[in-house]
């Protein structure tokens, strides 16, 4: 298997600060979004085209650089801004974007909108995972969308672009309000989340796997859909290119069903996050202790095993599945 890697041309540091971005395919590029600080683990995507887009927008705390990144790409307008979901670091600064590019409207699914029409609510949840001041430091504060600037996306809706067209993919599994986009003219695929996460430099995968829609078979079910039309490459949101497309999907399914087999058999014994947290770490994702180790760190920072525990026994709990201790088999197959 061989994967694409990317060489980095980045320049600065601090949140303000623009990066430069590469060039990933046809009239394709690449943006670093240095969300939590960590470099080449949160992108953006700007698709050069009669009507340009931008696929995804970090975290509203990164808007500046985002911004900053694109208009010293020389972007002066934008048609669409896209965001795969409404999780944070891919949609937290929808709102400031598109305060920034006023002939822009901003693309979701429809489970999303409200939340960008009103971010209070998304706030607040974040404000009490994280307490208010490392949220408003990590993560920034969400600016709403007006209504009239919102495009809902539909499965199978095709945004054109003019010159290349996205097509849009429903594909919940990660998150109810998830969509994917093929684009016509890199024959690629962006995939949000609903692959995991991709970092192209060290050819390392995980699924992305948080409370409270995490549907393990659901999104292998998306990534089907997904392979249905046949991509050439991969565009991961965390972080970058792929290549082959149908290698990484494939192997994100597989993740999928190892990481719940190894997670269920976990919950079994004992139920307790740490323990299914603590199983994923040795028996599910070993390559991770592999990377070096300033990478593992921020990784384990920006996708720590527990949050990923937490949204397996989330997803257990909802099916009505206990820890057992009689080793009997509960009716979950991933």
């Amino acid at each position: 298997m061989t994967h694409s890697g990317l060489n980095s041309a980045s320049v600065g540091d601090d949140a303000g600060q623009p990066l430069s971005m590469e060039d990933v395919g046809r009239r394709t590029w690449l943006g670093d979004s240095h969300l939590l600080g960590i470099p080449r683990t949160t992108g953006f995507y700007f698709l050069d085209a009669d009507r340009p887009a931008v696929i995804e927008t970090s975290a509203a705390a990164v808007s500046e650089r985002v911004i900053g990144s694109l208009r010293a790409h020389g972007v002066d307008s934008v048609a669409f801004i896209v965001v795969t979901h409404i999780h944070l670091d891919h949609a937290g600064g929808a709102g400031l974007l598109a305060q920034e590019f006023p002939e822009a409207v901003v693309v979701v699914h429809e489970e999303g909108v409200r939340h960008l029409i009103d971010p209070s609510r998304l706030q607040a949840s974040a404000a009490r995972v994280f307490g208010e001041e490392e949220m408003l430091a990590h993560w920034g504060r969400l600016a709403p969308v007006p209504p009239d600037r919102i495009l809902v996306a539909a499965d199978g809706d095709c945004l054109d672009l003019g010159d290349r067209t996205l097509e849009v993919i429903y594909s919940p599994g990660h998150a109810k309000h998830h969509i994917a986009l093929h684009d016509s003219e890199t024959d690629g695929v962006f995939v949000g989340d609903s692959a995991g996460i991709y970092l192209s430099d060290f050819d390392y995968q995980t699924p992305s796997a948080p409370p409270p829609d995490l549907d393990p078979e659901l999104a292998i079910a998306s990534l089907d859909r997904l392979l249905e039309r046949d991509p050439e490459i991969a565009y991961f949101t965390h972080f970058g290119p792929g290549l082959p497309a149908a290698e990484l999907i494939t192997e994100a399914q597989d993740q999928y069903r190892r990481w719940s087999e190894v997670a269920l058999r976990a919950f079994q014994e004992d139920g307790e996050l740490a323990s299914v947290a603590r199983a994923l770490a040795e028996r599910a994702d070993p390559e991770r202790r592999e990377l070096p180790g300033g990478i593992q760190e921020q990784l384990d920072r920006f996708t720590p095993h527990e949050t990923a525990a937490s949204g397996f026994i989330h997803h257990f709990e909802r099916l009505g599945i206990s820890p057992l201790s009689d080793g009997s088999t509960p009716p979950f197959k991933p």
